[in-house]
């Protein structure tokens, strides 16, 4: 379920305050860990209230993750690891792709890490799925999903290619109508 704020109302002599959330929550079933929620208002870490600096702390370590096992779909973690999943030598060992960023010279590009097992054949590669993960605040709802791959199949089978609103189908002339679209979900 997708939480966009909290409102917390009947306090004596005090406005409503409202907790921004935007976020994905997830059953306890799924994930058991208590989710917190700050208030925008902002503190210098000297000026930082003890009780929240160990909340804070402790969700800055949720969201780092701790770089061992397979990611969950629940989870939040951004935690970064090479592009090490380009090939697939177990298929086939001409499929073996060398592996970008890690080192001193080109520290990036950096993905997601996934935290899958490692090929049998190149330990330095990571096993394919089609299966990726993608921290859920960052990822589209299946409903928003699906409305943006409608969209392109929509454009593709018009005229076997993208097309514009006065149908025109000259390659990029369909870039108005993916400005100009509006989703259902917001």
């Amino acid at each position: 379920m997708f939480l966009t704020d909290i409102v917390l109302d009947g306090f004596q002599d005090s406005d409503p305050i409202t907790v921004s959330c935007n976020s994905w929550i997830h059953s306890k079933f799924d994930n058991p860990q208590k989710r917190v929620f700050f208030t925008h208002k902002s503190y210098l870490p000297s000026q930082t209230p003890s009780g929240l600096k160990r909340l804070r702390n402790e969700e800055l370590e949720v969201l780092r993750g701790n770089g061992v096992g397979e990611r969950k779909s629940f989870e939040r973690i951004y935690d970064y690891d090479v592009y090490n999943d380009l090939g697939n030598p177990d298929s086939d060992p001409n499929k073996k792709r060398p592996v970008l960023g890690g080192n001193k010279e080109l520290p990036y590009p950096r993905r997601c890490r996934t935290g899958r097992p490692r090929c049998k054949t190149d330990p330095n590669s990571e096993t394919k799925t089609n299966i990726f993960y993608v921290p859920r605040d960052e990822s589209f709802s299946e409903v928003k999903q699906n409305d943006v791959l409608g969209k392109d199949v929509v454009l593709g089978v018009s005229c076997g290619g993208p097309i514009a609103a006065d149908g025109d189908c000259r390659q990029g002339s369909w870039i108005p109508i993916l400005h100009g679209h509006r989703s259902v979900v917001q």
